[in-house]
């Protein structure tokens, strides 16, 4: 119950904080996001908050990139 509650207390991230986080570009983040740049089923896992906007969740992602090193 307490890693829940904690995983709900995670701040949303916007895609230049995860790349900064990542040392990543934000094009990157976006490229890795975009369905029509990667192949199903292997986009970092994010969400919608705006028609155009979308946030990640460091854990969500840091978990996404252990699972698909081979990317």
């Amino acid at each position: 119950m307490e890693s829940q509650k904690s995983l709900n207390q995670e701040p949303f991230l916007t895609a230049k904080e995860l790349a900064k986080i990542l040392k990543l570009t934000p094009q990157t983040i976006y490229n890795l996001s975009t369905p029509r740049l990667m192949p199903k089923g292997h986009l970092l896992p994010r969400v919608r908050v705006s028609k155009k906007a979308y946030r990640y969740r460091l854990s969500e992602v840091l978990k996404f990139l252990e699972e698909n090193k081979n990317l």
